[in-house]
């Protein structure tokens, strides 16, 4: 395993930045995963609001293609067990001595003293969106070399338990089959966007060197206007490092600040000087000091906001007032920032390789009759597309009929949708705007046109619409329909009449 020489820490700050449309989507499907983390999750307050959130974990899971399973352990609490939640991407190594395992996790129980709508309800959602990053609709034929694990620990709020059991399981795991094990990235507290930070103080174990960067950075973090992501990191491996330091450059926003920590803070914590340790308490307090302290110690990241260091969470931690109030969309857009960043770095750490979908869907028809239906149809249509067809046939009477509908479900349509209008193109009058699973009501054009719109936003893809489109037979009318017979009787009453005469 190919370690640094030297613990580190990183700061990174993200800046304040306009939410364009785009970015709104993605807020807004954040703001939905933590719609689900808005509840005390303690058993000893609410245990069924608990249970709803990790049904909705090991759904998301599941509906993800994750191979998952759930591991039960004692706690406090006879009758409920402590549960974590473990899903699978498995790569070409997997369980084999050439695999090198990453983790993705973040803790989804709360105190009983708050709802937890930061702590950590916004590291749940982190996690949750990654995943749904990481196995986006766009890709395709993807193939890993790595595991990726994505954990969601329980009763981190009491003493790490979950954390601590998943920790023994892993270790067992890569002795057993001899696999290596790259590191952990651990998601808490995130939605936090405040630009004045203070730090822990850990000024008498690394003393000159980190009040110095801590006080020019936060200098400069008040004059940039820009709001900070702290993340711990122990043992970091190389490829870890450098994949940060990469994202730095790429993304000017994004900003890493390295700071090495003395040779005496290496291998596991509990074997540290403890008037060091002493220090070093406030980075000892979530689930990634699990994988700090086990033997061998394992690297981990820890990402947090800086928790009670900062903003409201100075008087809400712990409290009932870290609630879905104090919810932004600015904030959002932070964790969504957060979240593209660790999905990057784990796609680079997995050696994920992946064909990107690809669909040309204007088109115009004019035939009598036909099909038309969404790219990849009954498997995923891809995320921002805009498709556009204009049927233009050449009787009147022009009838459009879906035969299958499943598109993402939203409010007022806003997301995934399909517009139809009476006419040529997008000037023309619109009939309905549909989405969810319901098929929409067969369509007649008044004249001989319909033009037929599909737009798709950034996240979540379904199976898509086929719909057929025909010329309605023209209705008869009654004089029409009973010329033939009409004649014949006519015939009749002639022949009849020439015979009498004769």
């Amino acid at each position: 395993m190919e370690l640094c020489n030297k613990t580190v820490f990183l700061f990174f700050c993200l800046a304040s930045v306009w939410l364009s449309v785009e970015s709104m989507t993605k807020t807004q499907s954040l703001r939905s995963i933590l719609d689900h983390f808005t509840s005390t999750r303690n058993v000893n307050v609410d245990p069924a609001a608990k249970q709803r959130a990790r049904d909705f974990i090991v759904k998301t899971f599941k509906d993800h293609g994750l191979h998952s399973w759930t591991e039960e352990f004692k706690s406090n609490q006879d009758k409920y067990p402590g549960v974590n939640v473990v899903g699978q991407l498995p790569g070409r190594y997997t369980g084999t001595s050439d695999d090198k395992i990453v983790v993705i996790g973040s803790h989804y129980d709360s105190v009983q003293t708050s709802p937890g709508v930061d702590d950590n309800g916004s590291g749940i959602t982190a996690l949750l969106q990654a995943l749904k990053l990481y196995t986006s609709p766009d890709k395709l034929n993807c193939s890993r070399d790595h595991t990726l694990l994505f954990v969601a620990f329980d009763l981190e709020e009491s003493g790490l338990v979950g954390s601590d059991f998943f920790v023994q399981n892993l270790t067992q795991s890569l002795n057993n089959t001899g696999a290596g094990f790259q590191g952990a990235f651990v998601l808490e507290n995130h939605p936090e966007l405040q630009q004045h930070t203070k730090f822990p103080d850990v000024s008498p174990s690394v003393p000159e060197l980190f009040s110095r960067k801590r006080t020019n950075n936060s200098r400069q973090i008040s004059s940039e206007g820009t709001s900070w992501l702290l993340l711990a990191v122990h043992m970091m491996m190389q490829s870890l490092l450098v994949g940060y330091q990469m994202l730095s450059k790429k993304d000017e926003n994004f900003k890493a600040i390295e700071i090495g920590i003395p040779a005496s803070l290496r291998g596991r914590p509990s074997n540290w000087n403890p008037n060091i340790s002493q220090y070093m308490r406030d980075f000892f307090r979530s689930d990634h000091y699990r994988f700090w302290n086990a033997d061998p110690s394992l690297p981990a990241v820890f990402l947090t906001d800086s928790a009670n260091f900062r903003g409201f969470m100075k008087q809400c931690y712990h409290r009932e007032c870290d609630d879905i109030s104090h919810v932004t969309p600015e904030m959002m857009t932070f964790l969504g920032r957060t979240t593209d960043s660790v999905v990057e770095v784990a796609s680079n750490m997995t050696n994920e390789k992946c064909e990107v979908k690809q669909a040309d869907c204007i088109e115009e028809k004019t035939a009598d009759k036909g099909v038309i239906m969404t790219p990849y149809y009954n498997t995923q249509y891809p995320n921002k597309l805009h498709c556009a067809w204009t049927i233009s046939v050449g009787g009147k009477d022009l009838r459009l009929k879906f035969t299958s509908f499943d598109l993402e479900e939203s409010v007022n349509c806003t997301a995934d949708y399909v517009n139809i209008r009476d006419g040529k193109d997008k000037t023309a009058p619109l009939i309905g705007r549909y989405c969810g699973k319901t098929p929409p009501e067969p369509v007649k054009a008044s004249a001989q046109s319909l033009y037929i719109m599909f737009h798709t936003d950034e996240l979540d893809a379904f199976k898509g619409f086929k719909a057929e489109w025909s010329l309605t037979p023209k209705a008869k009318s009654a004089t029409q329909g009973n010329r033939p017979r009409m004649w014949q009787l006519i015939g009749f009453l002639v022949m009849t009449s020439l015979a009498i005469g004769l």
